[in-house]
C-alpha cells in the first residue's frame, strides 16, 4: 500500500507524455539524448556528430506517446521529450515532412537497420560454432542452404570448403559469404523500393522483404 501510495505521489508531478517516457525506456531514445546532450563539463552538441549520422539511427522517429505496434517505424520511440529540440533539429536539417505530426524515417535508417539485422543473424550463428554449440557440418549445412536461396554457386562454395583444414576458418569464410549475399540482395529490395522509401511510405524492413527471397532465413 504504501509503494502504491509512493507511485501515485511521484506519478503527479509529471503530465501523460513525461510519464510515458519514465516508465517506458527505450534504449534508441536513449542513444540519442548520450550523443546530443550537453553533459556536465563537456562541449556543447554532445558527441557532435553530423547531422546526417544522427539522422541514420532514427528508427522510430517519434515520441513514445505516438508509438503503434502495427507500423515498424513506430513500433518503439525514438526520442524523449527532454530531447525533442536535437530530434526536431535533426528532423528539420533534412525536410523529413510529417504526417499526424511524425516524421519520416530517413533513407539511410533502412540501411543501417538491415547492416545490424544481417550481422546479428549471422554472426551469432558463427559464435554458436566457436563456442561449441554448434559443431561444423550443422552450421556448414546451415549457411550452404541459405546460401543457395541466395542463388550463390554452392558447389563452387563446396569445393572451397574442402581446402579449408581449419574449423573456424571454414565457418568464418561461410559467414564473410553469407553477409555479401544478404547485402547485396537487400541493396537490391531497396533500390526496387527506393521511391517509397524516399517519400517515407515503405512500411517495411529490408530484412523482412529479404525473407520473401530466402525462406530458409526465416527458420
Amino acid at each position: 500500500m504504501l509503494l502504491w501510495s509512493s507511485i501515485k505521489s511521484l506519478r503527479s508531478h509529471f503530465d501523460a507524455e513525461q510519464w510515458k517516457d519514465l516508465t517506458n525506456f527505450e534504449g534508441n531514445a536513449n542513444a540519442l539524448r548520450l550523443l546530443t546532450r550537453q553533459f556536465k563539463g563537456k562541449l556543447e552538441g554532445g558527441q557532435r556528430l553530423m547531422f546526417v549520422t544522427l539522422a541514420s539511427i532514427l528508427k522510430y522517429p517519434c515520441a513514445s506517446s505516438q508509438m503503434d505496434k502495427n507500423l515498424t517505424h513506430r513500433k518503439k520511440y525514438g526520442y524523449f521529450l527532454s530531447d525533442q529540440n536535437a530530434f526536431e533539429n535533426v528532423i528539420n536539417e533534412f525536410g523529413l515532412s510529417k504526417e499526424n505530426n511524425i516524421a519520416h524515417r530517413h533513407p539511410f535508417v533502412y540501411l543501417v537497420e538491415a547492416a545490424d539485422d544481417i550481422c546479428y543473424r549471422i554472426i551469432d550463428m558463427e559464435d554458436a560454432h566457436r563456442i561449441g554449440i554448434l559443431s561444423r557440418t550443422d552450421t556448414e549445412h546451415y549457411f550452404l542452404s541459405l546460401l543457395a536461396d541466395l542463388q550463390d554457386n554452392v558447389a563452387r562454395t563446396k569445393e572451397v570448403l574442402t581446402k579449408i583444414t581449419d574449423n573456424n576458418e571454414a565457418i568464418s569464410y561461410l559467414r564473410a559469404k553469407c553477409i555479401n549475399g544478404l547485402v547485396m540482395k537487400a541493396a537490391e529490395v531497396f533500390e526496387t523500393n527506393s521511391e517509397a522509401i524516399l517519400q517515407g511510405k515503405f512500411n517495411s524492413t529490408l530484412m523482412d522483404d529479404v525473407e520473401k527471397f530466402c525462406p530458409y532465413l526465416e527458420k
